[in-house]
């Protein structure tokens, strides 16, 4: 089956292996995590640190049947793997950093304890 990709971020998706160069152009919606609470956890070295809760993800459209969506990875993470978005890492860079392109496409595995999945297979925790 050939998916349909839609791009939710503010910028082209470019896709380079070696094999394949596609760019995905940004479809105009952007998927975002919305906090409605902040709440103050501490003070280190003069340095708040806050708890965010109450989060929901905008702009993301329904699942439908052969299209797949590429979102940030912090959306990607908030999803915990319940769908099958995905994000473009960032692999290939310039030499002054600015990225050129990524290899491929990622999407998470679902989490089945409390917590969710951030580059690295480190977790964050709500609590």
């Amino acid at each position: 089956m050939e998916y349909r990709y839609i791009n939710l971020t503010d910028h082209d998706i470019r896709i380079a292996d070696g094999v394949t160069d596609v760019v995905i152009p940004p479809s105009g919606m952007i998927a975002r995590i919305k906090s409605k609470e902040r709440r103050l956890i501490g003070i280190d070295a003069g340095i708040k640190q806050y708890l965010l809760g109450g989060r929901q993800i905008e702009h993301l459209p329904a699942p439908a049947p052969g299209t797949i969506y590429i979102v940030s990875k912090v959306v990607l993470a908030a999803l915990n793997g319940r769908r099958k978005d995905v994000y473009a890492p960032e692999r290939v860079k310039r030499k002054d950093g600015q990225v050129i392109s990524a290899q491929g496409l990622v999407r998470f595995e679902r989490v089945k304890k409390q917590g969710m999945p951030i580059a690295g297979g480190e977790h964050y925790y709500d609590k």
